[in-house]
């Protein structure tokens, strides 16, 4: 009867000593993947803001070439055009204070 008591606690020991390295395996797997779809929801994120801020830099820049070829094909008259409206926007100040 000692012996097989003096077993419980060895076998108690093996069965910790064994497991615990299991369950640590575990828990640190399911946070790993847990972690790697954070990561892949961040990365989803990101890039669809990216294409955002590219599909709004290609109108800006359709924008601008519009102006430009406006300016180009108008020249001087669009100088002197914006002249007259500062010119306006002076005089109406000017009356108001």
């Amino acid at each position: 009867m000692e012996i097989a008591l003096g077993i419980v606690p060895l076998v108690i020991g093996i069965a910790l000593a064994l497991g615990a390295p299991v369950i640590a395996w575990f828990v640190t797997s399911h946070h790993l993947r847990q972690h790697e779809k954070q990561i892949a929801l961040a990365a989803g994120a990101a890039a669809e803001t990216a294409a955002r801020y590219a599909a709004r830099g290609a109108a800006m820049e359709l924008r601008i070439r519009t102006l430009e070829h406006i300016v180009a094909a108008r020249g001087i008259d669009l100088a002197e055009e914006t002249e007259r409206l500062r010119a306006r926007r002076t005089r109406a100040r000017m009356r108001s204070h």
